[in-house]
């Protein structure tokens, strides 16, 4: 299926936003067929059949570092999560007694990991599913939206629709791959690989980074109060011994050292240091991903 997709001429340029997209896209009825049918039927992507106890270990701490950071998601508060995935942040937002809401194409990565949150679940089209909240006039004081824009016909229709039904002083936390970041540039200015591996169609259709996203949530009205980063695996590109890139054998590797590097500094007992901690990462623009905290204030 991606084949008709790729088999077109395309081209990934930045938009007076500072993200890049792709032109053109595919059409909605090739995503979601793409989505629902591949996307969570596998191992495809990030997701998994089976995670090792490190991963699994990795999964946790980083939720709750996230919900450290994030301060809001105590017990009664509605929380609503777009594109739930396997629903693990779902379930441990549910066992500290949220309110709990998620959206996703597929139910398959829940009924593999989390089935405590199939009833919190609506399966569809999340468009379409954001928009049936609207008419319901439902507010949420949290609204995750973990690696979602980037898969998006429309990233600018998606968050304005998030804004109307997050709460007066909400919070919105987005979290999207750091691409066309100044580190992936300088790396590529060294010849340190050929290709930019970043791009990934037709999976990604947007590309942010800290900068690009801000300007896109804020368009809207919200205002940045937090960045995270994640672990820069890209790191390893850097040495012609651990690059993944040129040599795709040694990925499982850095895979391994992500995680026990990850687990070490988010096992650390002063959680606020390890919110500092990554908080500083991304303010120099550092980690495969960036995590961004708005808030909503009028």
């Amino acid at each position: 299926m991606a084949h008709e997709f790729l088999s077109r001429e395309y081209k990934i340029t930045e938009n007076a936003l500072g993200y890049f997209e792709v032109s053109p896209k595919p059409s909605e009825d090739f995503l979601s067929e793409y989505y629902e049918s591949l996307y969570y039927q596998d191992t495809h992507g990030s997701y998994s059949n089976k995670y090792t106890e490190d991963e699994l270990k990795r999964i946790e701490f980083s939720n709750s570092i996230l919900l450290r950071a994030v301060e809001s998601c105590i017990e009664g508060s509605e929380c609503l999560d777009v594109g739930c995935g396997e629903g693990f942040l779902l379930n441990q937002l549910k066992a500290q007694g949220c309110h709990v809401t998620g959206l996703d194409f597929s139910d398959y990565g829940l009924s593999v990991h989390n089935t405590t949150v199939l009833s919190n679940f609506v399966k569809g089209n999340i468009y379409k599913s954001v928009q049936n909240l609207i008419v319901k006039k439902s507010q949420f004081d949290v609204i995750f939206i973990n690696n979602v824009l980037e898969h998006v016909l429309e990233p600018e229709s998606l968050i304005l629709s998030l804004s109307k039904i997050l709460k007066i002083n909400g919070k919105l936390v987005i979290r999207v791959p750091n691409d066309f970041s100044d580190f992936q540039l300088q790396m590529k200015s060294q010849k340190m690989f050929i290709r930019e591996y970043w791009v990934n169609l037709p999976d990604h259709l947007n590309y942010f980074n800290k900068e690009s996203l801000t300007m896109l949530v804020t368009k809207f009205g919200l205002q940045p109060i937090k960045h995270l980063a994640d672990f820069p695996i890209e790191f390893f590109i850097t040495n012609d011994k651990s690059n993944y890139v040129k040599d795709s054998t040694l990925g499982p590797f850095a895979h391994m050292s992500r995680i026990f590097i990850e687990n070490y500094i988010n096992s650390f007992e002063n959680k606020d240091s390890v919110v500092n901690f990554w908080s500083s990462m991304a303010e120099i623009g550092l980690g495969r991903n960036v995590i961004s905290i708005f808030t909503k204030v009028k």
